[in-house]
C-alpha cells in the first residue's frame, strides 16, 4: 500500500496586499491634503478626493470615517506623520540637550516653520468643519491646548529668566500668537512674504519677545 504524500500547507503572505493598501492610504491623504488646502471644507468632496487618488468613494469613506475623519487624518499626517502631534514633535527636538541658546532658537524656528508650512493652509477648512462636526471642533481645541503648551516650553527653554519652570504668562501668550497659523497665513498669503522673509521675522520676534 502506497502512502499518500502529505501536502504542506503554504502560509499565506499578506504583506504585499498590506503594502499596497498602505500606499493607497498615503495617496488618498496626500490628495486630500492638497484639495482641502486649495478648495476648503465645502469645495472638497469625497468623490473628488477618490477620483484624483484613483480609488472608490466607498474606500475613502470607509477607511477614514467620512469627510471629517479624512480632514483630521490629513492634518495630522501631513504635519507630524501618522500618530504624531505637536507635543510629541516638540519633545523630539530635545532642545534641553542643546547648550547653545542660538542653536536652540534656530531649531525651534525651523520646527515652527516646517509645521506651519503644511498645517496653516488647512486651517480654514478645519475652522469651517468645526462648525459642523464635533470631532473637528475637538481637534482644534486640542491643537490650541498643545500649542499653548509648546509656547510655554519654548519660553522656558529659550528664556534667560528664573529656571523655576514658571515663565511670564504674557511672554508665553505672545509666543503663542506669534507662532500661530493665522499670523503665518496673513504674512505669507495676504502680504506675500516668502518663507525666508517669514523665517527671519519669526526668529527675530521670538528672540525679542523671550528676551524681554
Amino acid at each position: 500500500m502506497t502512502a499518500t504524500p502529505t501536502r504542506t500547507k503554504r502560509a499565506y503572505d499578506s504583506s504585499g496586499r498590506q503594502a499596497a493598501a498602505q500606499r493607497r492610504r498615503e495617496r488618498v491623504v496626500e490628495v486630500a491634503t492638497r484639495l482641502f488646502a486649495q478648495h476648503g471644507w465645502t469645495g472638497t468632496t469625497l468623490a473628488l478626493v477618490a477620483k484624483e487618488a484613483g480609488v472608490s468613494t466607498e474606500l475613502v469613506s470607509g477607511a477614514f470615517g467620512g469627510k471629517p475623519g479624512l480632514l483630521l487624518t490629513a492634518v495630522r499626517s501631513s504635519t507630524f506623520g501618522d500618530g504624531g502631534d505637536i507635543t510629541g514633535a516638540t519633545a523630539a527636538l530635545h532642545l534641553e540637550q542643546v547648550d547653545d541658546r542660538e542653536e536652540r532658537l534656530d531649531r525651534a524656528v525651523e520646527f515652527v516653520v516646517r509645521s506651519l508650512r503644511t498645517m496653516a493652509p488647512l486651517m480654514p477648512a478645519m475652522i469651517h468643519a468645526a462648525g459642523e462636526d464635533a470631532q473637528a471642533l475637538e481637534l482644534i481645541r486640542d491643537g490650541r491646548a498643545q500649542r499653548a503648551a509648546m509656547a510655554h516650553d519654548l519660553v522656558t527653554m529659550l528664556g534667560e529668566g528664573p529656571s523655576d519652570g514658571s515663565p511670564d504668562q504674557q511672554t508665553v501668550d505672545l509666543v503663542y500668537l506669534t507662532t500661530s497659523g493665522e499670523v503665518y497665513l496673513q504674512l505669507t498669503q495676504e502680504l506675500g512674504w516668502d518663507e525666508a522673509h517669514y523665517t527671519a521675522w519669526l526668529r527675530a520676534e521670538l528672540d525679542r519677545i523671550i528676551r524681554g
